[in-house]
């Protein structure tokens, strides 16, 4: 439940970066606090479905089943995740732009947990750290950023930043997956980890680092972000480069939650700092 916490809160914490940096606007706490919640909620609804089911790696452990040990904070998520959802959705009324992505997040997020159709992205091969990497940006860049349907912010600007911190955070995804490598064989979820290896996850993860750099140097040339604004994502894009080097499945569970979730969080707390 802590990790479902702390993963909440370092991914609730990216919308901090899109309303500093693309909005140059103070952060919207209204949102940030739905985004904690509603992600809270979905973080251990997928670790557990509250209908019974239970990955096979999980089923001799207990701490999944805090829904029911804990119905006060699940009532408190709901209630919050319902409030925001309401108040958001007659904020965009007017606003096709946010529905649409709103919509996309949806159903990427069911589709995630769910066999629909025959389709779930969870087990698909090397779609799990993409598609969590998609639904983060869609809810902690793009919503956010839609402010006026886009209308005052450039194009570019928007795509690169976007495409930037989407590599950011799939990198992480799959690093993250390195930790559950021999349970996701045995459940059959084919992470990228699990397919390819640990070395050659290290690999694309370094690559999509590199990507990353790439694309902030390309937005510093065309003053959409400040020098010391690039510096702080540089910062962190290196640590997270040498954190990656060094992870192993073998670190803790805490090590990984810890590190991972840890360099989102960096993230944004170097840009509001320098804000």
């Amino acid at each position: 439940m802590a990790s479902g916490a702390y993963t909440a809160l370092c991914l609730a914490s990216l919308s901090i970066c899109t309303d500093i940096i693309i909005l140059k606007s103070s952060p919207n706490w209204f949102y940030f606090s739905f985004l904690f919640f509603s992600s809270f909620l979905y973080y251990n609804f997928q670790k557990i479905s509250w209908f019974g089911h239970v990955r096979m790696s999980q089923k001799n452990n207990l701490k999944y089943l805090w829904p029911a040990k804990y119905p006060g904070l699940l009532l408190l998520c709901l209630m919050v995740g319902f409030i925001g959802s309401v108040a958001l959705i007659t904020g965009c009324i007017n606003n096709p732009v946010k529905i649409f992505m709103a919509s996309i997040a949806f159903a990427l997020a069911i589709l995630y947990n769910q066999n629909i159709l025959g389709i779930h992205l969870r087990s698909s091969k090397g779609f799990k750290a993409f598609t969590i990497a998609m639904v983060a940006i869609i809810t902690g860049v793009l919503i956010p950023a839609a402010k006026n349907s886009f209308a005052s912010i450039p194009f570019l600007f928007l795509l690169l930043f976007s495409l930037a911190q989407l590599c950011f955070i799939t990198a992480l995804c799959i690093a993250a997956d390195m930790r559950d490598i021999e349970e996701d064989r045995e459940d059959r979820i084919k992470t990228f980890p699990a397919v390819a290896g640990i070395l050659t996850s290290k690999k694309l993860i370094l690559l999509l680092f590199l990507f990353q750099l790439l694309l902030l140097f390309i937005q510093y040339h065309h003053s959409f972000i400040t020098i010391q604004q690039l510096e702080a994502f540089f910062a962190i894009s290196l640590l997270s480069m040498i954190f990656i080097h060094r992870l192993e499945p073998k670190n803790s569970y805490s090590y990984f939650i810890i590190g991972i979730d840890g360099l989102i969080a960096c993230q944004s707390m170097s840009i509001i700092l320098i804000y």
